[in-house]
């Protein structure tokens, strides 16, 4: 885990739920709030990649021999 890889996350959720310097000065407790969520969200999803890759690894090899030209079987039946 890298700090610059939690601050972009972080920096994309504020930019997506609207966490920004306006509501940062009208509301520092609310903009504080959000911050901590965003936070812990980019934390979660951190711990949480390197599983899914692990996973998204296994499975491409698992259903590789089951396509055909990257096309499944079962779009045949």
């Amino acid at each position: 885990m890298t700090r610059k890889h939690l601050e972009r996350i972080v920096s994309d959720r504020m930019k997506r739920y609207g966490a920004t310097d306006k509501l940062k000065t009208d509301n520092e407790i609310e903009w504080g709030r959000q911050m901590i969520v965003y936070k812990a969200q980019a934390g979660a999803i951190m711990r949480f990649e390197p599983i899914y890759d692990r996973f998204q690894e296994r499975m491409d090899k698992s259903i590789r021999p089951f396509l055909v030209r990257g096309v499944a079987f079962s779009t045949f039946f």
